[in-house]
């Protein structure tokens, strides 16, 4: 597997710069002509000429955009989506496919998966592939804001106070899980961008819901929470010691500011994430 990265040309937008598109193709004649003309729109481009990496890659620091070849060796285009799909990385990633098949039952396959566009090699235009690119950075800008929250809270009425406090922000997606089973059930289904996680509940605890997810890659780039009443220092200690990205107690935090606090420690994630 080869990674290469092409920085942004001096000349172009301030908005394009900080786009950063994943190129996966083996061809290396055509990501080379593509790296090209990406570049001169200003944004920065990655290449893997294999698919080994693509999932790994994702996981670690996902990009604004994917433009995904369907023959690959090593992990075809295919496995790819379907687990992008399987993992909730679809909506968190706009994917465009690039294949030498324009076959309608492949296409409508492909397009079921959540992939935003697709492009058959035979009639490419490097000129269309950027118009198809653009046109899928724009669509996805202003969704890729919203937010969505995982509440792990097995009292009713906090928990309830905590969606009302967060959905008062129409850009945030709130979900709830009344237990750690129930969450991590979730999770699977579904990666949200941060959990709030109680320690004490029955069953699985907090502490150990933490753990199960620090241990799996697919949930690098989700900013776990603990949101508890519990405030002694050993407890924190061991939310820090077990990949917590922050520690609040209940009480110090006024329900109205939830919404705050989510997006700034998203944020933070995100630049964390950013710089790895």
């Amino acid at each position: 597997m080869e990674e290469r990265t092409t920085p942004a040309s001096g000349g172009a937008a301030a908005a394009s710069e900080k786009k950063c598109i994943l190129v996966v193709e083996d061809n290396e004649l055509l990501s080379e002509l593509l790296a090209g003309a990406f570049s001169e729109r200003g944004w920065c481009v990655e290449h893997l000429k294999d698919g080994s990496g693509v999932l790994e890659r994702l996981a670690r620091r996902p990009p604004d955009l994917l433009l995904l070849d369907l023959s690959l060796p090593e992990v075809s285009g295919y496995e790819i989506l379907e687990q992008m799909a399987q993992r909730g990385l679809m909506a968190r990633v706009p994917t465009v496919v690039i294949s030498n098949s324009g076959e309608p039952v492949q296409i409508s396959r492909i397009h079921s998966l959540g992939v935003v566009d697709y492009i058959v090699k035979a009639d490419l235009s490097i000129g269309e592939v950027i118009e198809k690119v653009a046109r899928a950075l724009a669509h996805t800008t202003s969704a890729s804001r919203n937010l969505k929250v995982l509440v792990v809270e097995d009292d009713a009425d906090l928990s309830e106070l905590a969606v009302t406090a967060l959905q008062s922000d129409h850009t945030i997606e709130v979900s709830v899980a009344d237990s750690g089973e129930k969450a991590w059930e979730m999770l699977q289904k579904s990666i949200p961008d941060i959990v709030l996680i109680d320690i004490v509940m029955p069953g699985m605890s907090g502490f150990d819901l933490l753990k199960k997810i620090r241990a799996d890659e697919r949930y690098a780039n989700v900013a776990c929470v603990m949101f508890t009443n519990l405030g002694q220092d050993s407890d924190k200690e061991k939310a820090v010691a077990l990949g917590a990205d922050a520690f609040y107690v209940k009480a110090n935090i006024p329900i109205a500011k939830l919404g705050e606090v989510v997006r700034a420690e998203v944020e933070k994630k995100r630049e964390e994430r950013a710089r790895t």
